[in-house]
């Protein structure tokens, strides 16, 4: 991945803004349901703009881009540029001292992604108890951190106390 310092500070203030991280959670079959999820890095930066996703990705040749059709009449459609595992790593690694906003969920999903690195080097290799809880452990940090700042019935009531 080849961007100078300005694309890392743009890139990171727009992803701060625009962007999630997440640990996704799967099942390969009703029998993995009970013992052996597997779980994944996953980054989405989503915008009504194609035009500055499409300009990253040729940059960086990291992940895809897809659309999402609107749900209802004259909305816009949303492009989302999304890459998982080493691809986000790499992504997040790039943007980590510029990051603001979501630092503390870059710092966990590098540490989740260099713990899967060293860990499994066969796909579908049974996880033991331990690895689930930290795995879970982590995907509920960073599904918290998301989920920071204030909600619209606290603004609404704050708003109301200050009038």
């Amino acid at each position: 991945m080849k961007l100078d310092e300005k694309d890392l500070i743009y890139l990171a203030g727009f992803f701060d803004g625009e962007g999630n991280v997440c640990i996704a959670k799967h099942f390969r079959g009703e029998l993995d349901r009970q013992k052996n999820p597997s779980y994944k890095l996953q980054i989405v930066i989503g915008s009504t703009d194609r035009s500055v996703l499409l300009e990253f990705h040729e940059k960086t040749q990291l992940g895809n881009i897809c659309i999402q059709r609107p749900s209802y009449k004259n909305a816009k459609a949303l492009y989302r540029w999304q890459m998982g595992s080493r691809n986000a790593k790499e992504f997040l690694e790039a943007l980590l001292p510029y990051l603001r906003i979501k630092r503390q969920q870059a710092e966990l999903a590098i540490a989740f992604q260099n713990y899967q690195d060293s860990k499994y080097k066969v796909f579908g290799e049974e996880c033991s108890t331990e690895d689930i809880q930290l795995k879970e452990a982590i995907k509920k940090t960073i599904s918290e951190l998301n989920q920071r700042g204030d909600r619209i019935d606290t603004l609404v009531e704050t708003n109301k106390e200050v009038n």
